[in-house]
């Protein structure tokens, strides 16, 4: 054999190795793929159990004491007809449920939170901006210190344009 073989023959060795390199290399990404679609589904699974979580111990909470059920319903009803404790103890409540709002908010932002899940929140939260009383603490500014500046803009959006739905703000 002379040298011009042996280069072919080199060659030839090469060009198989290159193409069993990428398909080996295809074959990692396409796994590499289905494991991150994989954790993707699982992150917003576990997100939406949070979330319903989150939302049903809230509930069980209320339910479990029947002041502070009543002041909760009074203060949805009519803010204004409770006293000055309850009414405290009312924005308590309030501040409890925007942190969980903010959280799902977050949460639908960064892809994780079904957006149909994201949609209740959001509804609860369109009806809290036409609370009266909402509204004036609102605009008092202490309910600010309590959620992120990216939901707090949202909120000022929502009370200035009346009955715009408040969506995630695209990234």
């Amino acid at each position: 054999m002379d040298w011009d073989a042996l280069g072919a023959i080199g060659e030839l060795i090469g060009a198989v190795a290159v193409v069993a390199s990428l398909v080996y290399l295809a074959r990692q990404i396409r796994q590499n793929s289905s494991l991150v679609e994989q954790s993707a589904a699982a992150a917003q699974a576990q997100a939406a159990i949070v979330s319903a979580g989150h939302g049903a111990a809230a509930f069980r909470w209320l339910a479990g004491d029947p002041e502070l059920t009543r002041i909760w319903f009074t203060g949805v009803a009519a803010a204004d007809q409770l006293s000055e404790e309850e009414l405290r103890r009312f924005d308590l409540l309030l501040v409890a449920q925007l942190i969980e709002i903010d959280a799902n908010y977050a949460l639908v932002r960064a892809g994780t939170l079904d957006p149909e899940i994201w949609a209740i929140w959001a509804g609860v939260l369109e009806r809290w901006t036409r609370h009266p009383h909402f509204r004036e603490i609102w605009q008092s500014g202490a309910l600010r210190n309590f959620m992120t500046a990216s939901l707090a803009a949202r909120i000022d959006e929502r009370c200035a344009a009346g009955d715009a739905a408040i969506e995630p703000a695209s990234s």
